[in-house]
């Protein structure tokens, strides 16, 4: 049995959906203290870690594109280029 058909053989598809939204039209929270995406050490190795591996946990926003959850992980994918992000739509305002 293959790894994945252990992981599908009892689960549900949810209605959560993972999409691939431009990383520029994504609206950052304006109270998301600026020092947590100021250029560091941390900083850096997110940055090397989402060019190596992709953002593992993807970005949470609402339907008008407001960022709920993210605010470093999109600063750094901005930073290394990507153009897209993988982001779960939340059904709030």
């Amino acid at each position: 049995m293959k790894i994945m058909d252990k992981i599908i053989f009892d689960s549900k598809v949810s209605d959560r959906k993972i999409l691939l939204i431009p990383a520029a039209t994504i609206i950052a929270t304006s109270y998301n203290p600026s020092a947590r995406t100021k250029d560091g050490v941390e900083f850096r190795k997110l940055c090397k870690s989402i060019k190596e591996y992709g953002i593992i946990q993807p970005l949470v926003i609402t339907a008008d594109r407001d960022l709920v959850d993210g605010n470093r992980r999109l600063a750094a994918a901005k930073l290394n280029g990507d153009v897209y992000v993988e982001c779960i739509i939340l059904p709030i305002t």
